[in-house]
């Protein structure tokens, strides 16, 4: 019989090889951090603090600048930080501390006609004269303004009881250090909302909102669904909050390992609000900030904020807060605001495929919220 040839090994094309590996390293693999997960998540020994996962993200020192949720707030309150996301409570909460008589940094510290936008210290003082709150000569809602804050010590001065920025990462990057006694280093907390209905409000908000600098009255003409499907319209603020925790610019895309560090971030460093259960939330923010909830004054501007009848929108989840020339807060009605859109359909269909990280993100955030009741109670008992 003749002898059979060895058969020769094969080898695959180099061209193929070169496919699978550009494949591996641009598709982003589920993370094993699932959402499901059920966790200690304040176990200090869960994870260890200098892991590669932090050292991958382009962002400041997260543990040399700022306090973790566990560690008990000093007397006097530390620098808090309050990260303003767009359409989530935020000029809620300005107002809610103004009433209060806090100091608050706001973009009024820098306007002209107060004369302070260019001196080089630091001044605090009362923009309105009927109105009992006050701010400082800073803007810590732009880059250029947290650059400048710095510069002046705006941290270091104490002058400040809440630092108001949309500016997560380069607020704690430039502001805070831990030289010192460590009352330099920060703590931040924010208020979230379900990312569908943070954009469906920003689309209606932005059609009449003169006032703005991102005022939109072109928008009137389009239809949600219309809206939503334009990536230069929706696309542009999609997995905003994965964004901002991971130092990524608008254009950048973010991926499940940017969906890690956001988790981390929040998990360690942020006490987290939720829209929808505002009263506790604020509760819990008022504790870190050292208030004294049975202050007379503290305690009508929460009871004005929640128990007020009049004018309440009827749409709960939207409540805008103004203040009045009597220091009084009170709601105003402004439906058009909040149209409630249905999971499933067309219009969240469409948002939910732009925001996927952020809403897996929301949904971790209430894990938190829940967990983080008896952490924040501990700072008083």
């Amino acid at each position: 019989m003749p002898r059979s040839r060895p058969r020769k090994k094969y080898v695959p094309p180099v061209g193929f090889m070169l496919i699978l590996f550009a494949l591996f390293n641009i598709v982003e693999w589920p993370s094993i951090d699932s959402d499901d997960e059920t966790t200690a998540i304040y176990d200090a020994n869960a994870e260890e603090q200098n892991s590669p996962l932090m050292k991958w993200a382009r962002m400041p020192s997260w543990k040399t600048k700022l306090k973790r949720i566990d560690e008990i707030p000093d007397e006097p309150p530390d620098s808090v930080l309050f990260w303003h996301i767009p359409k989530c409570g935020g000029t809620t909460a300005k107002k809610l501390y103004e009433c209060m008589g806090k100091t608050v940094t706001t973009r009024v510290g820098v306007i002209p006609k107060y004369g302070y936008q260019d001196t080089k210290e630091l001044v605090v003082f009362q923009p309105y004269p009927h109105q009992d709150w006050k701010t400082v000569n800073v803007d810590t809602t732009t880059l250029d303004g947290i650059v400048r804050a710095k510069k002046m010590g705006l941290v270091q001065s104490h002058l400040a009881d809440v630092i108001v920025s949309m500016e997560m990462g380069a607020a704690v990057q430039h502001l805070y250090t831990s030289r010192g006694d460590g009352r330099n280093k920060g703590r931040v907390f924010a208020m979230f909302r379900h990312p569908i209905d943070r954009l469906v409000s920003k689309f209606y908000y932005l059609q009449v909102a003169t006032w703005e600098k991102s005022y939109r009255p072109e928008w009137k003409d389009l239809t949600l669904i219309d809206w939503a499907k334009n990536n230069k319209r929706a696309g542009a603020d999609s997995n905003i909050m994965v964004q901002k925790l991971t130092g990524e610019a608008w254009s950048d895309r973010v991926g499940e390992r940017d969906l890690r560090v956001a988790k981390k971030i929040l998990r360690d460093y942020v006490v987290v609000g939720l829209l929808d259960d505002a009263e506790e939330s604020f509760r819990r923010f008022n504790i870190v900030l050292g208030i004294d909830p049975k202050e007379e004054r503290n305690e009508r501007c929460m009871n004005e904020l929640f128990s007020s009848k009049e004018n309440s929108n009827k749409h709960p989840k939207v409540r805008v807060l103004c203040l009045d020339a009597a220091v009084h807060l009170h709601y105003v009605h402004i439906h058009a605001f909040d149209v409630q859109i249905e999971e499933g359909s067309a219009e969240w269909n469409i948002l939910s495929r732009k925001n996927i990280l952020d809403i897996r993100l929301y949904r971790y955030i209430e894990r938190l919220y829940a967990e983080q009741k008896s952490i924040i109670d501990s700072y008083v008992t």
